[in-house]
Protein backbone atom coordinates (compact mmCIF):
# COMPACT_ATOMS: atom_id res chain seq x y z
CA UNK A 1 0.00 0.00 0.00
CA UNK A 2 2.90 2.83 0.66
CA UNK A 3 4.77 1.76 -2.13
CA UNK A 4 1.59 2.41 -4.17
CA UNK A 5 1.33 6.26 -2.72
CA UNK A 6 4.96 6.30 -3.36
CA UNK A 7 4.49 5.52 -7.27
CA UNK A 8 1.72 7.97 -7.32
CA UNK A 9 3.74 10.72 -6.04
CA UNK A 10 6.78 9.74 -8.00
CA UNK A 11 5.05 9.78 -11.49
CA UNK A 12 2.47 12.65 -10.25
CA UNK A 13 6.16 15.48 -9.50
CA UNK A 14 7.64 14.00 -12.37
CA UNK A 15 5.02 15.45 -14.73
CA UNK A 16 5.37 18.98 -13.41
CA UNK A 17 9.35 18.06 -14.75
CA UNK A 18 8.53 16.92 -18.34
CA UNK A 19 9.12 19.09 -21.12
CA UNK A 20 6.55 20.35 -23.54
CA UNK A 21 6.08 21.92 -27.12
CA UNK A 22 5.63 25.59 -25.77
CA UNK A 23 8.83 25.99 -23.93
CA UNK A 24 11.71 23.32 -24.91
CA UNK A 25 10.59 22.66 -29.09
CA UNK A 26 9.52 19.93 -31.23
CA UNK A 27 11.98 17.42 -30.27
CA UNK A 28 12.14 17.59 -26.53
CA UNK A 29 8.37 17.64 -26.59
CA UNK A 30 7.87 14.92 -28.15
CA UNK A 31 9.93 13.33 -25.54
CA UNK A 32 7.92 14.79 -22.87
CA UNK A 33 4.95 13.70 -24.27
CA UNK A 34 6.29 9.88 -24.50
CA UNK A 35 7.08 10.38 -21.16
CA UNK A 36 3.30 11.83 -19.82
CA UNK A 37 1.98 8.37 -21.03
CA UNK A 38 3.84 6.35 -18.86
CA UNK A 39 3.76 8.76 -16.01
CA UNK A 40 0.33 8.45 -16.28
CA UNK A 41 0.09 4.56 -16.67
CA UNK A 42 1.87 4.44 -13.32
CA UNK A 43 -0.74 7.10 -11.81
CA UNK A 44 -3.09 4.19 -13.34
CA UNK A 45 -1.56 1.24 -11.86
CA UNK A 46 -0.95 3.19 -8.35
CA UNK A 47 -4.46 4.61 -8.02
CA UNK A 48 -5.88 1.18 -8.60
CA UNK A 49 -3.51 -0.69 -6.02
CA UNK A 50 -4.45 2.08 -3.87
CA UNK A 51 -8.10 2.27 -3.58
CA UNK A 52 -8.17 -1.34 -3.60
CA UNK A 53 -6.74 -2.30 -0.79
CA UNK A 54 -7.88 0.68 1.24
CA UNK A 55 -11.12 -1.04 0.53
CA UNK A 56 -9.85 -4.32 1.24
CA UNK A 57 -8.85 -2.77 5.09
CA UNK A 58 -12.07 -0.49 5.56
CA UNK A 59 -14.13 -4.24 4.65
CA UNK A 60 -11.86 -5.50 7.48
CA UNK A 61 -12.24 -3.04 9.92
CA UNK A 62 -15.51 -2.28 9.96
CA UNK A 63 -18.62 -3.27 11.29
CA UNK A 64 -20.82 -5.00 8.17
CA UNK A 65 -24.16 -2.75 9.10
CA UNK A 66 -21.77 0.27 8.57
CA UNK A 67 -19.76 -1.34 5.79
CA UNK A 68 -21.52 0.94 3.07
CA UNK A 69 -20.72 4.24 5.14
CA UNK A 70 -17.47 3.47 5.92
CA UNK A 71 -16.43 2.91 2.43
CA UNK A 72 -18.38 5.34 0.84
CA UNK A 73 -15.45 8.04 2.22
CA UNK A 74 -13.23 6.49 0.07
CA UNK A 75 -15.07 8.09 -2.64
CA UNK A 76 -16.28 10.81 -0.71
CA UNK A 77 -12.35 12.06 -0.10
CA UNK A 78 -10.26 10.48 -2.22
CA UNK A 79 -12.07 10.65 -5.76
CA UNK A 80 -14.66 13.62 -5.39
CA UNK A 81 -13.14 15.98 -2.41
CA UNK A 82 -9.46 15.41 -3.54
CA UNK A 83 -10.61 16.53 -7.56
CA UNK A 84 -12.43 19.29 -5.84
CA UNK A 85 -9.20 20.49 -4.59
CA UNK A 86 -7.40 19.60 -7.50
CA UNK A 87 -9.94 22.43 -9.08
CA UNK A 88 -9.36 25.08 -6.44
CA UNK A 89 -5.90 25.00 -6.72
CA UNK A 90 -6.17 25.45 -11.20
CA UNK A 91 -8.52 28.07 -10.45
CA UNK A 92 -6.43 30.38 -7.78
CA UNK A 93 -3.07 29.76 -10.00
CA UNK A 94 -5.24 30.37 -13.29
CA UNK A 95 -6.58 33.49 -11.25
CA UNK A 96 -3.00 34.87 -10.43
CA UNK A 97 -1.02 33.62 -13.57
CA UNK A 98 -1.08 35.20 -17.08
CA UNK A 99 -2.20 32.92 -19.84
CA UNK A 100 1.19 32.93 -21.17
CA UNK A 101 2.98 32.29 -17.97
CA UNK A 102 0.90 29.54 -17.24
CA UNK A 103 1.84 28.06 -20.87
CA UNK A 104 5.65 28.64 -19.79
CA UNK A 105 5.68 27.33 -16.66
CA UNK A 106 2.88 27.57 -14.10
CA UNK A 107 0.96 24.47 -15.41
CA UNK A 108 3.50 22.65 -13.54
CA UNK A 109 3.03 24.20 -9.83
CA UNK A 110 0.00 21.42 -9.10
CA UNK A 111 2.32 18.42 -9.94
CA UNK A 112 5.07 19.98 -8.06
CA UNK A 113 2.99 21.22 -4.79
CA UNK A 114 2.23 17.60 -4.94
CA UNK A 115 4.84 16.63 -3.04
CA UNK A 116 3.29 18.18 0.07
CA UNK A 117 0.69 16.44 0.60
CA UNK A 118 2.09 13.05 -1.16
CA UNK A 119 4.76 13.18 1.64
CA UNK A 120 2.06 13.46 4.59
CA UNK A 121 0.74 10.76 3.34
CA UNK A 122 3.95 8.33 3.23
CA UNK A 123 4.61 9.37 6.94
CA UNK A 124 0.62 8.48 8.28
CA UNK A 125 0.59 5.49 6.07
CA UNK A 126 4.02 4.33 8.23
CA UNK A 127 1.86 4.49 11.50
CA UNK A 128 -0.91 2.11 10.43
CA UNK A 129 -1.68 -1.17 11.73
CA UNK A 130 -2.58 -3.83 10.42
CA UNK A 131 -5.74 -5.39 10.41
CA UNK A 132 -6.65 -8.28 12.94
CA UNK A 133 -7.95 -10.32 9.98
CA UNK A 134 -4.66 -9.86 8.18
CA UNK A 135 -2.40 -10.63 10.96
CA UNK A 136 -4.54 -13.68 11.12
CA UNK A 137 -4.09 -14.95 7.84
CA UNK A 138 -0.62 -14.18 8.35
CA UNK A 139 -0.69 -16.34 11.44
CA UNK A 140 -2.06 -19.26 9.68
CA UNK A 141 0.10 -19.40 6.53
CA UNK A 142 2.61 -19.25 8.59
CA UNK A 143 1.97 -22.44 10.20
CA UNK A 144 0.96 -23.87 7.54
CA UNK A 145 3.86 -23.36 5.84
CA UNK A 146 6.06 -24.59 8.96
CA UNK A 147 3.88 -27.97 9.33
CA UNK A 148 4.52 -28.82 5.16
CA UNK A 149 7.79 -28.51 6.07
CA UNK A 150 8.10 -30.74 9.11
CA UNK A 151 6.21 -33.39 7.01
CA UNK A 152 8.54 -32.90 4.19
CA UNK A 153 6.15 -31.74 1.80
CA UNK A 154 7.88 -28.74 0.32
CA UNK A 155 4.89 -27.99 -2.78
CA UNK A 156 1.66 -26.99 -1.11
CA UNK A 157 -0.87 -27.80 -3.14
CA UNK A 158 -3.67 -25.40 -3.72
CA UNK A 159 -7.14 -26.62 -3.61
CA UNK A 160 -9.11 -23.63 -4.43
CA UNK A 161 -7.35 -22.90 -7.74
CA UNK A 162 -6.53 -19.37 -6.24
CA UNK A 163 -9.10 -16.53 -5.23
CA UNK A 164 -9.09 -15.12 -9.07
CA UNK A 165 -10.47 -18.58 -10.23
CA UNK A 166 -12.84 -18.81 -7.32
CA UNK A 167 -14.21 -15.48 -8.31
CA UNK A 168 -14.47 -16.47 -12.08
CA UNK A 169 -16.29 -19.62 -11.69
CA UNK A 170 -18.61 -18.87 -8.76
CA UNK A 171 -19.55 -15.19 -9.43
CA UNK A 172 -19.44 -14.83 -12.97
CA UNK A 173 -22.55 -12.17 -13.55
CA UNK A 174 -21.58 -10.13 -10.42
CA UNK A 175 -18.03 -9.60 -11.76
CA UNK A 176 -19.76 -9.09 -15.30
CA UNK A 177 -22.50 -6.18 -14.11
CA UNK A 178 -19.53 -4.91 -11.38
CA UNK A 179 -16.95 -4.39 -14.45
CA UNK A 180 -19.72 -2.98 -17.29
CA UNK A 181 -21.33 -0.70 -14.19
CA UNK A 182 -18.09 0.49 -12.74
CA UNK A 183 -16.75 1.55 -16.80
CA UNK A 184 -19.94 3.31 -17.16
CA UNK A 185 -19.80 4.69 -14.02
CA UNK A 186 -16.15 5.86 -14.44
CA UNK A 187 -16.83 7.13 -18.31
CA UNK A 188 -19.32 9.29 -17.02
CA UNK A 189 -17.22 10.82 -14.20
CA UNK A 190 -14.40 12.08 -17.30
CA UNK A 191 -16.57 12.69 -19.59
CA UNK A 192 -19.28 15.04 -18.79
CA UNK A 193 -16.94 16.74 -15.94
CA UNK A 194 -13.84 16.66 -17.94
CA UNK A 195 -13.92 16.30 -21.47
CA UNK A 196 -17.18 18.25 -21.74
CA UNK A 197 -16.60 21.33 -19.84
CA UNK A 198 -13.05 21.60 -21.82
CA UNK A 199 -15.60 21.65 -24.83
CA UNK A 200 -17.84 24.12 -23.74
CA UNK A 201 -14.59 26.25 -22.74
CA UNK A 202 -13.39 26.02 -26.41
CA UNK A 203 -16.53 25.93 -28.61
CA UNK A 204 -17.45 28.98 -26.42
CA UNK A 205 -14.56 31.05 -25.58
CA UNK A 206 -15.05 30.70 -22.14
CA UNK A 207 -12.25 31.75 -19.10
CA UNK A 208 -10.60 29.02 -17.86
CA UNK A 209 -11.04 30.07 -14.12
CA UNK A 210 -14.45 29.81 -15.40
CA UNK A 211 -14.25 26.15 -16.11
CA UNK A 212 -11.67 25.10 -12.90
CA UNK A 213 -14.39 26.67 -10.42
CA UNK A 214 -17.33 24.92 -12.02
CA UNK A 215 -15.28 21.88 -11.63
CA UNK A 216 -14.87 22.73 -7.69
CA UNK A 217 -18.44 23.33 -7.59
CA UNK A 218 -19.28 19.38 -9.66
CA UNK A 219 -17.01 17.76 -7.58
CA UNK A 220 -18.28 19.07 -4.07
CA UNK A 221 -21.57 17.88 -4.47
CA UNK A 222 -20.92 14.44 -5.03
CA UNK A 223 -18.34 14.38 -2.13
CA UNK A 224 -21.29 14.88 0.07
CA UNK A 225 -24.07 12.67 -1.71
CA UNK A 226 -21.19 9.78 -1.58
CA UNK A 227 -21.68 9.14 1.86
CA UNK A 228 -25.24 9.54 1.90
CA UNK A 229 -24.90 6.66 -1.08
CA UNK A 230 -22.62 4.89 1.22
CA UNK A 231 -25.52 4.85 3.89
CA UNK A 232 -28.20 3.71 1.11
CA UNK A 233 -25.75 0.74 -0.11
CA UNK A 234 -26.27 -0.10 3.60
CA UNK A 235 -30.39 -0.44 3.86
CA UNK A 236 -30.74 -1.54 -0.09
CA UNK A 237 -27.41 -3.48 -0.62
CA UNK A 238 -24.90 -2.40 -3.37
CA UNK A 239 -26.76 -4.13 -6.11
CA UNK A 240 -29.28 -2.06 -6.30
CA UNK A 241 -27.65 1.10 -5.55
CA UNK A 242 -24.52 0.18 -7.99
CA UNK A 243 -28.10 -0.54 -10.94
CA UNK A 244 -29.80 3.07 -10.05
CA UNK A 245 -26.42 4.63 -10.41
CA UNK A 246 -25.46 3.08 -13.42
CA UNK A 247 -28.98 3.68 -14.90
CA UNK A 248 -28.84 7.27 -14.00
CA UNK A 249 -25.57 8.26 -14.30
CA UNK A 250 -24.71 6.43 -17.80
CA UNK A 251 -28.04 6.18 -19.54
CA UNK A 252 -30.45 9.02 -18.00
CA UNK A 253 -28.15 12.18 -17.47
CA UNK A 254 -25.13 12.02 -20.08
CA UNK A 255 -26.41 12.10 -23.50
CA UNK A 256 -28.81 15.25 -22.80
CA UNK A 257 -26.43 17.37 -20.65
CA UNK A 258 -23.69 17.01 -23.65
CA UNK A 259 -26.79 17.61 -26.04
CA UNK A 260 -27.46 20.93 -24.18
CA UNK A 261 -24.28 21.91 -23.89
CA UNK A 262 -22.93 21.33 -27.49
CA UNK A 263 -26.27 23.09 -28.73
CA UNK A 264 -26.70 26.37 -26.00
CA UNK A 265 -26.12 29.89 -26.87
CA UNK A 266 -22.88 31.67 -26.04
CA UNK A 267 -24.85 34.05 -23.98
CA UNK A 268 -26.12 31.06 -21.91
CA UNK A 269 -22.47 29.26 -22.17
CA UNK A 270 -21.16 30.10 -18.53
CA UNK A 271 -24.43 29.60 -16.80
CA UNK A 272 -24.80 26.23 -18.60
CA UNK A 273 -21.51 25.04 -17.69
CA UNK A 274 -22.38 25.50 -14.23
CA UNK A 275 -26.03 24.18 -14.28
CA UNK A 276 -24.31 20.61 -15.94
CA UNK A 277 -21.69 20.70 -13.35
CA UNK A 278 -24.18 20.96 -10.75
CA UNK A 279 -26.62 18.81 -12.03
Amino acid sequence: MQWSIVLMLGSTVLQGCLPSFHCCGEAWGWLGLVALLVCRALQGLSAGGELSTAAVYISEVSPKNRLGYNLSWISASGNFLAWAVAALVMFLIESLVSHEDMLLWGWRLPYLTSVVPGAALILARRCLEETPDFEELVKEEAERTCANQLEGDTDVVATSGGPLREVFAHHKLAVLIGSLGTMGIGAFWYVPSVYGVQFIMQYNDLPATAVSFSEMLGFCIPAVLAVFAGMLVDVWGACKVHTLALIGGCVIVPMPLLYWWTHVPQSFAIAALFIGQIA
